[in-house]
């Protein structure tokens, strides 16, 4: 277990608030700068990618929440990214209580590490149905 937590482990996080502007840079620079970390993003955006060829033909944009730390914008650059505060890593600022979506709107929506956060996960997952076209996706 040790060896999991030295790997795993963000020790630079631990006094920074999630809603702080600084803390998206942060995580970035240790995702890229831990390899296993950097490799688990890598295959989560590959699930990512496999997911928007299968729904190339509902035409819509794709939504990542809680995309201020990652780098997924690199890998799929369509991608509509946000974030709960402003920061030059993230198209738009979005509560996932509240999405500025029209119904139907996305074929899919992306998180990762992101669930746990929300305080009310029954209401994320009823404004994520509203905004997802039928046959949508959501990917955790």
């Amino acid at each position: 277990m040790k060896i999991i937590f030295k790997y795993l482990a963000i020790p630079e996080l631990q006094n920074i608030s999630l809603d702080n502007p600084k803390r998206p840079d942060i995580v970035k620079k240790v995702i890229l700068n831990k390899p296993i970390l950097k490799k688990i993003y890598l295959n989560f955006y590959k699930t990512f990618q496999k997911t928007e060829t299968k729904l190339k033909h509902l035409n819509a944009p794709s939504l990542e929440l809680g995309s201020g730390g990652g780098f997924l914008k690199e890998i799929i650059p369509s991608i509509i990214t946000s974030d709960i505060v402003a920061c030059k890593n993230v198209d738009r600022v979005e509560n996932a209580y509240n999405l500025h979506f029209q119904k139907n709107s996305l074929k899919s929506i992306y998180m990762i590490d992101v669930l746990h956060h929300l305080g009310n996960s029954q209401l994320f997952f009823k404004e994520a149905t509203r905004c997802l076209k039928p046959g949508g996706k959501l990917i955790m």
